[in-house]
């Protein structure tokens, strides 16, 4: 389109063409910076739902890059070398907030490869607002894409996370099914339109916790022995220091453990980590997701993590470096 002829065109239409043209300004103003091009997403049946697949998004100056499996990671794997799966959800995908180099994921693989010494990949298998039965979901459906270790990152509002379901998906605005026509249509969509509230699904087992600590139990069957399984937790900001977790937060994290020592599965918590620092709360932009700083930090942490828990699958590298 000649842009420069469309505009001369619409300014010579008096008022109402200056009107117009500073409506067109704006729609590519907006376009710009992102928006009329939102992540989209799929009803899945297993995980409920994901991110559609072979996407690239630019959206307030972030990158987002999702594969043919959903995945947050190039297009290309490699391979050979070691392979890191990660499970979680919108603190490992990352959000719009986040570019794809400073995803949890991209920083574990940065760690790691300064470690090993090897090409490798830490696979980004998230989306926001999943759960550990999503997230079995997905297992379930594409495997562990021959990964040496699976990582699940979990924050305590997962342990109380409900059954998949693939209801937001062109129902809530967060998770559109289709692009809006225009860049304006979506920035009045987002400043005018309200939440949706999400219909309540009951738990199978009436005790939400049960069943997240099952499906956990079922992944951990799932991965190994082929691969080394780790948890690890991080908490919300409300349970840095004191008076720390809710009482229920209390009884579910014990169970966690509880569950995760019966299988032998390495537990990396890391609230008492935190709560060591001058100014955990810096670590956090809202009361769930990590700032920069928090993203840095939970990164080598999981890491370190990694290293020291899984030598016996990753020895093949460790001994090269």
């Amino acid at each position: 389109m000649d842009w420069e002829r469309l505009i001369g065109a619409i300014a010579q239409g008096g008022p109402a063409g200056l009107l117009l043209m500073g409506l067109l300004l704006l729609e590519l103003g907006l376009r710009a910076l992102g928006l009329g091009n939102p992540p989209l997403y799929v009803a899945d049946p297993e995980a409920g739902y994901r991110l559609r697949p072979h996407q690239r998004i630019r959206r307030w100056g972030k990158r987002m890059v999702i594969n043919q499996h959903s995945l947050r990671n190039f297009s290309k794997m490699p391979q050979a070398g070691w392979r890191v799966l990660l499970l979680g959800d919108s603190i490992v995908h990352g959000g719009i907030w986040t570019d794809q180099a400073h995803t949890i994921s991209e920083q574990v693989r940065q760690f790691l490869a300064s470690r090993l010494g090897e090409t490798g990949m830490v696979l980004n298998a998230a989306a926001p607002s999943w759960g550990p039965q999503n997230q079995w979901g997905y297992l379930r459906q594409f495997g562990t894409f021959g990964a040496q270790v699976v990582v699940l990152l979990l924050n305590t509002d997962d342990l109380f996370a409900p059954p998949p379901t693939d209801w937001p998906v062109g129902r809530d605005r967060q998770y559109p099914r289709h692009r809006p026509p225009l860049a304006l249509w979506e920035a009045l969509s987002l400043l005018l339109s309200r939440p949706t509230p999400r219909p309540a699904t009951r738990p199978p087992s009436g005790d939400p916790v049960a069943d997240n600590l099952l499906t956990i139990e079922q992944m951990r069957q799932f991965v190994q022995p082929q691969a080394q399984f780790l948890v690890a937790l991080s908490p919300l900001r409300r349970e840095l220091k004191q008076p720390g977790p809710r009482d229920y937060e209390q009884v579910a994290r014990q169970r966690l453990r509880t569950l995760l020592a019966a299988g032998n599965v390495p537990f990396l918590d890391l609230l008492p980590r935190w709560n060591t620092l001058r100014n955990p709360e810096a670590l956090y932009r809202d009361g769930i997701h990590p700032s920069p700083a928090g993203n840095v930090q939970i990164s080598q942490a999981i890491a370190e993590f990694i290293l020291h828990h899984a030598q016996r699958h990753l020895s093949q590298y460790l001994s090269r470096h």
